[in-house]
């Protein structure tokens, strides 16, 4: 009887009645598939501006977009500065996607489309996400994950066509530290 007492015991201490602590919310994964999302954008992006022969920098769009988007920042309780660099980042990765596409259209020698999507419409989509994309870095800074955690995830959901390692690379660069 006495050799069950410290089983009793044991047993016992594993039934306490705390609440088990709620894990933190996964902001990390909602947040990169956004900028998947934006990225996987790029391939019609490319496509129109490669059809007509234009440029793929705008860099017009590119600081009217950067003004906008920081004008936001204060409404998602973010600084301006630190908006303009997480979007400076998801530009300039949109950039690399769209040069890897026109650079692998050259080398294959791919013929023209029969339909080039209007980039009126491709826009809108990329400043709805832009808009989405506000409010999950909110939610991220709130909550943010550790780097490793955040490279590892980044690889498995970052993986549009035209995603490379140096472009995911810079998309996650301002998750990595604060500016």
């Amino acid at each position: 009887m006495y050799r069950l007492v410290p089983l009793i015991l044991l047993l016992l201490a594993g039934c306490r009645s705390e609440p088990t602590p709620k894990p933190p919310e996964n902001v990390l994964d909602p947040l990169l598939r956004k900028i998947n999302n934006r990225l996987a954008l790029m391939e019609a992006v490319a496509l129109n501006k490669q059809f007509k022969n234009q440029p793929t920098a705008d860099p017009e769009r590119e600081a009217a977009m950067l003004k906008s988007l920081a004008e936001k920042a204060e409404g998602y309780s973010l600084k301006a500065d630190e908006v303009r660099w997480f979007f400076v980042a998801q530009v300039d990765a949109a950039k690399q996607v769209q040069d890897y596409h026109r650079a692998s259209w050259k080398k294959e020698k791919r013929p023209a489309p029969e339909i080039v999507p209007e980039l009126a419409e491709i826009r809108q989509k990329i400043d709805r996400l832009n808009l989405e994309l506000l409010d999950s870095l909110a939610k991220y800074r709130k909550n943010p994950a550790d780097l490793e955690t955040v490279r590892r995830r980044a690889a498995v959901l970052l993986t549009a066509s035209g995603i490379t390692d140096e472009s995911r690379k810079l998309a996650i660069a301002p998750l990595l530290s604060v500016p």
